[in-house]
């Protein structure tokens, strides 16, 4: 692990944003949006990570020509890990080296992927100063037209026009839905949290479960509301996003997950009330107890050496595991379900439907047997819920349209 560039400058910013890439970038426009931000530049760092070693061209000539005529660079703590090609990435320890080296009071890690408004870093800052005990998050609005790929910086009117996916009143459908929004709210888009809570519940959790795309700062987010800490999301301040080929997850290896991609080992901390990670990062648990550690300690601490070897490709290999692999029926009409064990992560799959070897992320998953039990229990009764929300709506509709017919004779 290395720095590609450090602005030894800026000493002690409100906010310091971490942004990831692991080789698989194909703009970096989230810099131009970044640089013409409400609130003056020395208050505010951008941490980039980049999880292997490469260093693209277009990054650096826009950093260079950020030093050269923009007055400030474009990043100021760009840090290389230099991780082994064969070694598949984890967000979560991305995220670990960005709290780790942040000088910021404020963490947002976001999508550096993202559109974003010049008032962003402002709002993220009034939402603190009004209540620092809180968890803030901002949904993204999503454009799924094509022809705005290569990125070709269309206005933001576009991208919440013709193709945008998730738009109602000017607003996200996430933060207008009160039923479900853990799968409609985007929780990975913006997240922040102040410096301090974030190291006292042990940074980001690097359990394998997390390896992939099933991941993300809501990891963060259900142990912090679990010391206390007060989620928000942000009702006039989104991001946005548009298309690109390999979005959500496509050909990605995914852990354990609800069936929507909302990670199932997550989740259980919502049931649990665990606060500290499953496996936390030691250069954060040395930072958490106290200790001031040089840069030099925490490049050593940083990356345990045994991710090498756990974190291999070959060893992810999603055909040849599940191939191997035993499969039998734990429990049979279970709710409407029957439920599978493989290689110890356990299966929902409607009865009448085989196990499909090829589908087997599709399906909600968990380590936990008693999890995905309760997973299911909840469904059935959300189903149960909505029965009866439709129920009362179509009484009141009636009710509505009798009142109507008879003020008609009166």
């Amino acid at each position: 692990m290395r720095y590609e560039y450090f602005n030894e400058k800026l000493v002690s910013p409100r906010i310091s944003l971490i942004l990831l890439d692991w080789n698989c970038r194909e703009s970096f426009h989230i810099l131009e949006y970044l640089k013409n931000q409400s609130i003056p530049r020395n208050e505010y760092e951008i941490i980039w990570i980049e999880y292997y070693s490469g260093v693209p061209e277009v990054q650096k000539n826009l950093l260079d020509e950020s030093l050269e005529n923009w007055g400030y660079p474009a990043i100021d703590q760009w840090i290389v890990m230099e991780m082994p090609e064969d070694i598949y990435y984890h967000k979560h320890l991305m995220y670990n080296i960005g709290i780790a080296f942040s000088r910021g009071q404020i963490l947002l890690i976001g999508d550096s992927d993202a559109i974003v408004n010049n008032s962003l870093l402002e709002s993220v800052i009034e939402e603190f100063n009004k209540d620092e005990s809180i968890v803030l998050h901002m949904d993204q609005f999503r454009n799924v037209r094509h022809d705005f790929h290569p990125f070709n910086f269309p206005s933001i009117d576009d991208v919440i026009g013709e193709g945008c996916i998730n738009i109602e009143n000017g607003k996200t459908t996430g933060v207008l839905d009160f039923q479900d929004p853990l799968h409609t709210r985007n929780y990975g888009a913006c997240m922040c949290a102040t410096r301090e809570d974030i190291i006292s519940v042990g940074g980001a959790d690097e359990h394998l479960d997390y390896l992939g795309h099933i991941c993300g700062p809501y990891d963060l987010t259900f142990r912090l509301k679990n010391i206390g800490r007060i989620e928000v999301w942000h009702q006039k301040e989104f991001l946005y996003h548009v298309w690109h080929p390999g979005q959500a997850g496509e050909g990605n290896y995914l852990g354990p997950h609800d069936g929507r991609h909302m990670s199932s080992t997550a989740l259980e901390t919502l049931q649990t009330g665990r606060k500290k990670p499953l496996v936390e990062n030691s250069a954060i648990r040395e930072i958490r107890e106290g200790r001031v550690l040089s840069t030099e300690e925490k490049f050593d601490l940083l990356i345990n050496q045994n991710y090498l070897g756990e974190w291999k490709i070959q060893n992810l290999d999603k055909t040849m595991e599940y191939q191997k692999a035993i499969i039998h029926p734990v429990i049979e009409n279970f709710k409407g379900l029957n439920i599978f064990s493989v290689k110890g992560t356990y299966y929902a799959v409607k009865i009448g439907e085989l196990f499909d070897r090829d589908r087997f992320s599709v399906y909600p998953s968990s380590k936990n047997l008693e999890f995905i039990k309760g997973l299911l229990i909840k469904k059935v009764n959300n189903q149960d819920k909505d029965v009866q929300i439709n129920l009362i709506n179509k009484i009141k509709f009636y009710i509505a349209k009798f009142k109507r017919k008879l003020r008609k004779f009166v």
